[in-house]
């Protein structure tokens, strides 16, 4: 059974991947997320999905998958826009009581499981780098 969370030895070789990519001379003071996702792939023995999915890299055989964002500490990350029917009603009646609020906190995250679900439901190999 694979791990979610990384060892310390996978994070160790994902900051000297990193580290050595940051000093070549093309590379500017940014990460792109794609050589992130590679990297990560790599390190986990997963695959990079070439979809725009909710979940960037799949290690399908245990069903984890790992949404990575790379920016700077000055840039806003914007994670997913969650698109939940009857959010108005949610958002005013999170404002009103402690129940409107967890009803709306459940919405987000049965809004972000179900789209974390998709890329394992869909994928046959065919989306993958």
């Amino acid at each position: 059974m694979s791990m979610v969370f990384s060892t310390p030895e996978q994070l160790t070789r994902l900051a000297d991947i990193l580290s050595k990519y940051i000093r070549l001379p093309f590379s500017e003071d940014t990460i792109p997320g794609a050589v992130l996702e590679g990297t990560l792939a790599h390190i986990r023995n997963a695959d990079v999905l070439k979809t725009y999915d909710f979940v960037d890299v799949v290690k399908l055989d245990s069903r984890i998958g790992w949404q990575v964002k790379s920016t700077k500490s000055t840039t806003p990350v914007t994670w997913k826009r969650a698109k939940i029917p009857s959010q108005e009603q949610l958002i005013l009646a999170s404002r009103q009581s402690e129940q409107g609020l967890q009803n709306l906190g459940d919405a987000i995250i049965e809004f972000c499981n179900a789209h974390a679900r998709e890329p394992f439901a869909s994928q046959s190999g065919r989306d993958r780098i």
